[in-house]
């Protein structure tokens, strides 16, 4: 077994796939719910696409969205996204999206752990 090899672990692993949710939601968190001001930024970049989302800050169409979003919304509207595949309706609007996806699990000196690499991709039209 050439994972059993790695790191220099030789036992049998314990680990499973349960602490990615865990590591989701505090990757969400640290996102979207603790670092204010710049979590309402990154809303406004995701649900406004415009030129000036960034820019008219007094907008009250954009404040009000913004605060009337949630992450929940987010994540059931598709803003964020954890599969890497994003489907594109017929007429729908052109969306930005925060993709997080884990990847390259490798076996750690601890049999209860694995160690892996979180990628967290930005994907927006170019013309915004």
């Amino acid at each position: 077994m050439r994972g059993s090899r790695m790191n220099g672990y030789q036992g049998e692993f314990k680990s499973s796939f349960l602490s990615c949710e865990k590591d989701t939601e505090a990757i969400i968190k640290k996102l979207f719910v603790e670092s204010r001001p710049y979590s309402d930024m990154l809303k406004r970049l995701l649900l406004i696409n415009t030129k000036d989302c960034l820019y008219d800050m007094t907008n009250p169409k954009y404040l009000e969205l913004i605060n009337n979003t949630s992450i929940q919304d987010l994540r059931d509207k598709g803003y964020i996204r954890f599969e890497p595949k994003i489907l594109m309706g017929e007429n729908e609007e052109v969306k930005s999206y925060i993709r997080i996806s884990y990847d390259h699990f490798t076996p750690s000196r601890n049999e209860h752990f694995r160690d892996c690499i979180i990628e967290i991709d930005i994907i927006c039209h170019p013309e915004y």
